[in-house]
C-alpha cells in the first residue's frame, strides 16, 4: 500500500482470489474431493457451508481492525482531501466498516443459496443414471423408457 499502483494490483489480486474462493464454493462443477467416505457421510452443499463459515470470521477480523484502529495503516493515504473535510483516521474506520459489511451481506447471500442447495440435495439419488449413461451416453433428460 506504499503506492497507488501498488494498491490497486493488490485490490485487482484480491479480487480475483475472491472470484476463484466464490467458484470452487458455488462451482456446479463436480469437485475431485470425495466427501462421502466413511459411516460419517458429508454432503458436498453442506461441505461448501463449511469452507464458508471457516472463513467468515477472519474477514471480519479484518473490517474490525482497520476500523477500531488508533494508528493509520497505509502512510501513502494520510493525506486528508480537503473537500472531505474527514480526517484519515475517521476515513479508516468508516472503510473497515465498509469491509466489515461488505463482508458480511454477500456471505449471507451465498449461505441462502448454498443452503436451498443442501436442501435439494436431500433428494434421492438416481441408480440408473450410470447405466443410462453407458448406454445413451447423455442423462441430461431424464428418460421414461426402460434400460
Amino acid at each position: 500500500m506504499g503506492t497507488w499502483w501498488g494498491h490497486n494490483v493488490m485490490l485487482l489480486l484480491f479480487l480475483l482470489i475472491g472470484f476463484i474462493y466464490f467458484w470452487a464454493v458455488l462451482g456446479i462443477d463436480p469437485s475431485p474431493r470425495a466427501f462421502r467416505q466413511g459411516p460419517r457421510a458429508v454432503s458436498a452443499p453442506m461441505m461448501a457451508v463449511l469452507e464458508l463459515a471457516a472463513t467468515a470470521p477472519f474477514h471480519a477480523f479484518f473490517g474490525v481492525v482497520v476500523m477500531m484502529s488508533t494508528t493509520l495503516l497505509g502512510e501513502f493515504y494520510a493525506m486528508s482531501i480537503p473537500t472531505w473535510r474527514v480526517s484519515p483516521l475517521a476515513d479508516q474506520a468508516t472503510a473497515g466498516g465498509i469491509a466489515w459489511s461488505f463482508m458480511e451481506l454477500p456471505t449471507l447471500l451465498v449461505l441462502m443459496v448454498l443452503v436451498l442447495r443442501w436442501l435439494r440435495s436431500d433428494e434421492p439419488p438416481d441408480p440408473c443414471r450410470g447405466r443410462r449413461q453407458d448406454l445413451q451416453g447423455d442423462t441430461a433428460w431424464p428418460t421414461t423408457t426402460p434400460i
